[in-house]
């Protein structure tokens, strides 16, 4: 019994030390989140998903540094079908120009399947000359294809209309 009372001790302390090193890094990673310094005022980075329920986006973490926002989010297919690919597109409005031609996109994403992206760009120049203060931007659903062929689009607001 006394031979192994040492090598008992040495056990437990080793289990001790790992536990204590494990809960620290864990409880240290929830505290310092990679973008906690410097997160986007309330209202800043949203989502729009009234016009396409079938996908959900969320924002995990947001970061907003010298007029140049960028967003760490989630997709979810809330709907009753696979999606074969998906776009999510970034708006970004500024005092002189909106842009919305940040796209990302992937597939396929299962019901019920997430995937995570993230959008991030330098302050656009028009002609070199300043765009202004950035305002907001929202993320969207842009295109959906699914499995029979079937598409759901929002086309940009640069596009034209056809009348």
């Amino acid at each position: 019994m006394k031979k192994l009372l040492p090598a008992l001790i040495a056990l437990l302390v080793i289990i001790g030390l790992g536990t204590g090193v494990i809960y620290w890094r864990r409880h240290h990673r929830l505290i310092n989140k990679p973008w906690a310094a410097n997160p986007c005022p309330n209202g800043l980075a949203s989502v729009d998903n009234s016009l396409q329920p079938t996908l959900r986006i969320n924002l995990l973490e947001t970061n907003c540094e010298n007029d140049i926002a960028s967003v760490h989010f989630n997709v979810t297919n809330v709907g009753t079908t696979p999606l074969k690919y998906f776009y999510v597109r970034a708006i970004y409005t500024y005092d002189t120009y909106v842009d919305d031609g940040a796209e990302t996109g992937t597939g396929p994403l299962a019901v019920s399947q997430s995937e995570q992206g993230f959008f991030g760009q330098g302050t656009p120049t028009n002609y070199g000359q300043s765009v202004g203060r950035l305002h907001s931007i929202v993320l969207i659903p842009s295109l959906l294809e699914f499995p029979d062929g079937t598409k759901w689009r929002r086309p940009s607001i640069h596009e034209p209309t056809s009348k």
